[in-house]
């Protein structure tokens, strides 16, 4: 009797230990690109030092489109299906009208001029509406990740004017700002709706013969093999966050969700650096596996897209107050 109580009570005190040391909060987030890119890689460092600092955050990642795409993505989230999901902004559109039109080519003027929008007032009721309508706040860092750092056109053949925009058939996600703006009714091209998976097959079958692409990404997607020209048409630029269930992140701790907020900085200050610092390599590699890169005229786009936004604002088809604040902090 005396053995069997002493065995119960050393596995009641293992079981006291271990569940002491287990993650208070299980963080499953999913994110749209593979492992092996730099985004990938200060995801996982962030992960790595959550677990290992103590702080009782245990982040399960789920990487290249695991979990599904990313419209499906943002809505598991919102279910908690899954706990986060990792993006630029623009997907978080069907939750508040408020976002889309950062994901509109030539729409803002740069990096700065999309950085003073975040961080406007109007944003606080961008956030609210993710929250009420998407049971998801987006999570910024100090340091706010730059995709890219820029972005480009790749293509079967050179594409260099409005003229060779409208004979293409470009992929892009289905973000409806980015297909009206580039579409038929916008800058003229035959847009294509196809998962970020599946656009190298797409281009190499013909159902598409262009696509548009964060720099960083160009490489580990090998899209050269099968659209080797290169235009630098930088038609927006893109912050990567974290839109985390509301009720995950309630339930973490103040301290935890610092901690949270500091590792990100702190990855996304090496995910920057590792951007910036790789271009000229990357750019090395394309042209050794056959890319031609093309200078891009973007004047041309950036007055016609002016137009269409006079035009989609009286349609009713676009925000008008969001344009007008995008004005206001140019």
């Amino acid at each position: 009797m005396k053995a069997s109580k002493l065995i119960i009570g050393t596995f009641a005190l293992l079981f006291s230990l271990g569940s002491a040391q287990a993650a208070d909060v299980v963080l499953r987030i999913g994110t749209a690109v593979p492992e092996a890119t730099a985004q990938g890689r200060a995801l996982e460092w962030i992960a790595k030092t959550l677990r290992e600092n103590g702080s009782g955050i245990d982040i399960k990642l789920f990487h290249g489109g695991q979990l599904g795409t990313p419209e499906a993505q943002v809505q598991n989230v919102r279910i908690g299906a899954q706990d986060g999901f990792v993006e630029s902004t623009a997907w978080w559109e069907p939750f508040s009208d408020g976002l889309g039109l950062e994901s509109a080519p030539f729409v803002f003027d740069g990096a700065d001029h999309l950085k003073r929008w975040a961080e406007s007032d109007y944003f606080d009721g961008v956030q609210q509406d993710l929250i009420k309508n998407g049971n998801q706040r987006l999570i910024f860092s100090d340091e706010l990740w730059w995709r890219g750092p820029f972005r480009v056109l790749m293509a079967s053949r050179p594409i260099l004017t409005l003229d060779d925009i409208s004979k293409m058939k470009l992929r892009l996600p289905a973000i409806e700002a980015m297909t009206r703006y580039w579409g038929r009714d916008g800058l003229g091209a035959n847009v294509v709706n196809i998962a970020w998976n599946d656009v190298y097959l797409a281009l190499r079958q013909g159902a598409a013969d262009a696509v548009t692409s964060p720099f960083d990404l160009v490489v580990s997607m090998r899209f050269v093999e099968v659209a080797p020209h290169i235009m630098l048409i930088d038609e927006f630029r893109q912050i990567i966050v974290v839109g985390l269930n509301e009720e995950k992140w309630q339930a973490m701790t103040p301290e935890q969700q610092q901690a949270f907020q500091d590792a990100m900085t702190e990855a996304g200050k090496a995910y920057n650096e590792e951007i910036n610092g790789n271009v000229d390599q990357w750019m090395s590699e394309l042209k050794a596996d056959g890319a031609v890169v093309h200078e891009f005229d973007r004047a041309p786009l950036v007055e016609k897209v002016s137009e269409l936004n006079k035009t989609f604002a009286d349609e009713g088809a676009i925000n008008a107050d969001l344009l007008a604040v995008i004005d206001s902090v140019r």
